[in-house]
């Protein structure tokens, strides 16, 4: 059994009411089974009774909706109920860590297990992992292999080895082409998935796949693939990039800003791209989007590499997984990458300014609302686009 952590993973630890940036609002906030029954028997706070006009004799049970056929607590006003004013639990308060909901306690952590292998990882929807993350020169992960039975023994939770080894490697080549941008890497990644799944071949002939894969290790092999993206010739215009780019982040932040969901921070953003979309056609927009561009220029690009290979590494492997959903899980980071940059230059237009904490601040935002479970981020792409899978070119015009 092999398990695999970012090197940073040991060093988080939750600042609770010491965090400007609370996991504690905003978003569905899961009760699984044994929590739901365990709560049936515990009795309100009080100062959450009081503050809500309930009874003393109610349960935690009395803040747990049923919605699609899972439960959620029900938020008040966007915050848990249970979140008290100076930013700590009612519940951890009175009734310790251990009676929280498996999400409330393994946040931001995600592990995900397979027969012989498992990944630990820590989600950049969370500030402080983001300082971890930026605190690094380079994105690493530290193995451990590890004696005894298997995590699990199940054939469905059995990850093909060529998928492992193709996440394995894929994520290295941010930290072996130093000199590559981040953008061009994950162009570089997109199109070896695309090449893969155009060879159509059986997801069982692990040794056809691992035949192509060790193909594309080859150095000469990668240089050609990045010579070609690099080209000057066969560069995207920054007018195109930029239209498309300000159209997605209004599409994806809409339902944020109509539901008043971290205003504070979606809401100028949101009124400034449509402001800039009214300035496109006289030119005014890429005027500003070219000042910003020349005042910060690659400032930020070890940030976003240090981003694209822990992404990488943690989101392209699932028990479920294909090539062809690697290459959904590729383009949706390319989308966030894309949103990243725009809302960075946003947020500068807005302000003036764009320090390291209000990155860090920026990307924890960005992350939690682009956060999508894998199903629902396979209905975005087939709501919006023509095939779940995209032609080459939209990878080239979003970033």
């Amino acid at each position: 059994m092999i398990i695999e952590r970012p090197s940073y993973y040991d060093n988080f630890k939750c600042i609770a009411d010491k965090c400007d940036f609370t996991c504690c609002r905003d978003w569905t906030i899961a009760v699984d089974d044994c929590t739901f029954a365990s709560w049936n028997d515990k009795k309100l706070p009080r100062q959450v009774a009081e503050a809500n006009n309930m009874s003393l004799d109610q349960t935690l049970t009395s803040f747990v909706e049923t919605h699609n056929e899972s439960r959620r607590i029900v938020l008040d006003n966007g915050k848990c109920p249970f979140l008290d004013c100076n930013g700590l639990c009612h519940i951890v308060s009175q009734y310790g860590e251990e009676c929280l909901s498996k999400t409330c306690h393994t946040y931001p952590r995600e592990d995900i297990r397979f027969s012989e292998y498992e990944l630990k990882n820590l989600t950049l929807s969370c500030k402080t992992v983001v300082k971890h993350l930026f605190d690094q020169s380079v994105f690493s992960v530290l193995s451990e292999k590890v004696s005894g039975d298997s995590f699990i023994d199940t054939e469905d939770e059995h990850c093909p080895n060529y998928l492992i080894e193709l996440q394995q490697w894929l994520y290295t080549l941010v930290g072996e082409y130093k000199d590559v941008s981040a953008a061009d890497i994950l162009k570089a990644v997109f199109y070896i998935l695309l090449d893969l799944i155009e060879q159509d071949i059986d997801d069982e002939n692990e040794d056809k796949y691992q035949e192509l894969i060790g193909l594309y290790k080859n150095s000469a092999t990668i240089k050609k693939i990045l010579d070609t993206i690099t080209d000057p010739s066969s560069q995207t215009d920054s007018l195109d990039r930029f239209v498309e780019d300000n159209e997605l982040l209004m599409d994806l932040f809409v339902r944020y800003y109509e539901q008043g969901k971290y205003s504070e921070f979606i809401k100028p953003v949101f009124e400034k791209a449509e402001e800039l979309e009214g300035l496109i056609e006289d030119g005014v927009a890429i005027e500003l989007y070219e000042k910003y561009v020349s005042e910060i220029g690659d400032k930020y690009e070890d940030k976003f590499k240090l981003i694209v290979a822990e992404e990488l590494w943690s989101s392209l492997i699932v028990s479920y997984y294909d090539i062809e959903t690697m290459a959904v899980k590729v383009q949706w980071l390319a989308i966030e990458l894309a949103l990243l940059k725009h809302y960075m230059f946003i947020h500068y237009t807005i302000y003036g300014h764009l320090t390291d904490e209000e990155l860090i601040h920026i990307v924890a935002v960005l992350f939690r609302t682009t956060g999508y479970c894998d199903d629902d981020i396979i209905e975005y792409l087939e709501d919006c686009f023509e095939d779940i899978i995209w032609e080459w070119g939209y990878m080239d015009l979003i970033i």
